[in-house]
Formats: structure tokens, sequence, C-alpha cells
């Protein structure tokens, strides 16, 4: 069985873009990290894709800046990358995002963009939505919230050192929260943590 984790990075919150002095910036994906995990070897990819616009909000959350990008995925650009992206993706049996509605909405309108479609109807797979009740964080009207990442990690005792070791090791990089590779990491070591103790998760993940 194939698994793939993912991370995306946007220039804002909406692939419809952002309306910015008398100019329409549309929604963008600037980074894309995933993990391929098919049982016995796991591979790491990274992309950074040139952007017209990055949103101030969106900027202060990741400290990406469209000269920054720019630099760093030298000068590519989404549809550079896409063939392998897609087949990656289409690959994959089970496709794994925290907050999987967000990163699939991105993925969605990118890949459209470039004539592909992008459909995990079938096997994506939300940590966010998933492991709600199985944390059970207070939220209002006697309703558990949905946990962030850095919460869903805590839980199952991943902290950021671990993630940075296991960062180094994938990625021969140190990075912190909200790059996208960071982010698939400690998902990624989340999940593993959780398989053997979650009833239903070694069927799904293909552990048996």
């Amino acid at each position: 069985m194939k698994v793939l984790y993912f991370d995306t990075e946007t220039t804002g919150l909406s692939p419809a873009g952002n309306y910015v002095a008398g100019h329409m910036y549309p929604g963008q994906i600037c980074q894309l990290a995933y993990l391929v995990d098919d049982g016995e070897s796991l591979v790491a990819k990274n992309f950074y894709f040139a952007v017209e616009y990055i949103d101030p909000g969106a900027t202060h959350v990741t400290g990406l800046t469209v000269p920054i990008v720019d630099e760093l995925s030298g000068g590519r650009v989404f549809a550079d990358d896409v063939d392998e992206i897609n087949s990656d993706f289409a690959e994959a049996d089970l496709v794994v995002a925290h907050n999987l509605s967000f990163d699939e909405k991105f993925m969605k309108v990118e890949m459209a963009r470039c004539g592909y479609r992008f459909d995990l109807s079938q096997k994506g797979w939300c940590t966010m939505r998933r492991f709600t009740p199985i944390l059970r964080l207070p939220g209002t009207r006697n309703l558990y919230k949905y946990p962030s990442l850095s919460e869903l990690a805590a839980y199952w005792g991943i902290d950021d050192a671990i993630v940075r070791v296991n960062m180094q090791s994938l990625y021969h990089v140190d990075r912190d929260a909200h790059d996208a590779r960071h982010d698939t990491v400690k998902m990624y070591l989340a999940v593993q943590r959780a398989i053997p103790k979650v009833e239903g998760l070694k069927e799904v993940f293909g552990k048996e």
C-alpha cells in the first residue's frame, strides 16, 4: 500500500485569489511537500513555486515573500513540476493531510490550470477531522474542537526536537512550523505513533 502525506504553503486563504490595487492575483501554492510511504521506503519531496503575489497575512505566518519564493524555486512554476506531482498523487492509495479540505482546494485549482483533474474523494484522509473524536478537545456548544497540528502532535508525544531530527534525515534541512516540510513530517510522525494505538488504523494504513 502506498500512502502519501502532504502539506502546502499558499499565497492566501483562497485559490480564488486577491484583488489588490486594481489587479486580480490568483491564489497559488508557493510550497508543496510530501512523503510517500510504500511500507518499505519513505520518499521525501519538496517543491517551491514562483508566484505573482503573496498576501501579507500569509507572509506573516510563513515568512515567504515573492522574491524569496522566486529564489527558492529558481523561477519554476507549478506547471513545470505538475507531471511528477500528478503521477505521485495518482499512484497513492491513500492521501493524508491535516485540514485536507484547505490543501485539496488549492491542489484542485492548480491542477486544473495545468489541465489535470485532482480528486481525493475516494482516498483522502484528514488527520484534523479523523482525530477530533479521539483527542476530544473541548470546543463550543458541547462539541469537540478540531485539533491543530501542534495539538495532534503533542497528544501523541511528538515534539519539535523529534520533528527536527527527522527533517534532517528526510529533507536535509532544519525548519520551524509553517514550512510545508516541517508540518508534513510532524503529521507523519503523529500518525505513525497513533496507528498501533487506535483501533482500525492498522487496516486503514495497510499495517496489518
